[in-house]
């Protein structure tokens, strides 16, 4: 069999934190630049939750589903400093609120 005639698969690359969430690449760096974005205009100590820090287009084309499966990658970068937030108020509360770090 010629090899131009070949069809490759396509691969999709998954990202696995530790929590145990696994997300595709493509959607956890989309979803890090709206974060990183968000906080680079996030005044301190303002309170705040995920979906303000995302804009509305991104937010509101993801399921339910989806939408608390980023819920938990936020909340695994803010607890491991790996982004300049912190949890207001209870951190094992389903509805997290986040600040930007002084």
């Amino acid at each position: 069999m010629n090899s131009a005639n070949r069809i490759e698969p396509e691969v999709e690359l998954i990202v696995l934190l530790r929590n145990g969430v696994e997300l595709p690449k493509v959607e956890h760096d989309e979803f890090r630049c709206e974060i990183v974005d968000a906080i680079r205009w996030l005044p301190t100590g303002v309170t705040c939750r995920i979906d303000h820090l995302v804009t509305p287009k991104f937010w509101l084309s993801k399921s339910s589903r989806k939408r608390r499966l980023l819920g938990r990658v936020l909340a695994y970068w803010v607890a491991n400093g790996e982004l300049p937030l912190e949890f207001v108020g209870d951190r094992r509360r389903g509805n997290k609120r986040y600040r930007r770090k002084t």
